[in-house]
């Protein structure tokens, strides 16, 4: 057991000590004028009062994830939206073509399809005809939310 020995230093210089208690713990008595701390160290050890105390281990407080997966919609509608504002600074009148969203969008189109369903769906944009989207009251207050744009 390593607290049986608790070797004391009490020499100017270097901590010689024989290689056998190298790794224990040792309380270093050499300087004089941290004597008083040195023997608290050495109290608080064979008291077994350490002045720290450790804290108790709580609960974890994440959840294991090993069945779910991120959710990546929000990413996608916030690009889509992004597409949406700069396609409407382009544009003298209050409708997007759905082409020129097309055409600026970096994703496939397949993808964009189902981001725009759920912007739709979320109230962000809506279709005025079938060709042309319009953004929503909802729609720009998502953008001000999202730093897109300033309110």
């Amino acid at each position: 057991d390593s607290s049986k020995v608790i070797p004391i230093i009490r020499q100017s210089g270097t901590d010689l000590r024989p290689t056998f208690l190298k790794t224990k713990l040792y309380i270093n008595f050499s300087k004089d004028d941290e004597a008083e701390y040195s023997f608290d160290d050495l109290l608080r050890t064979l008291l077994d009062a350490p002045l720290y105390e450790k804290p108790k281990i709580g609960e974890n407080p994440f959840t294991p994830m090993e069945h779910s997966r991120p959710d990546r919609v929000s990413d996608g509608v916030k690009e889509v939206m992004l597409t949406v504002a700069r396609c409407f600074e382009r544009r003298e009148y209050d409708y997007i073509w759905f082409k020129s969203i097309v055409k600026s969008v970096s994703m496939h189109r397949l993808t964009l399809d189902k981001y725009i369903g759920e912007a739709v769906e979320q109230g962000l944009i809506s279709w005025r005809t079938n060709d042309t989207l319009a953004i929503t009251a909802k729609g720009i207050s998502y953008l001000e939310a999202h730093n897109i744009i300033e309110g």
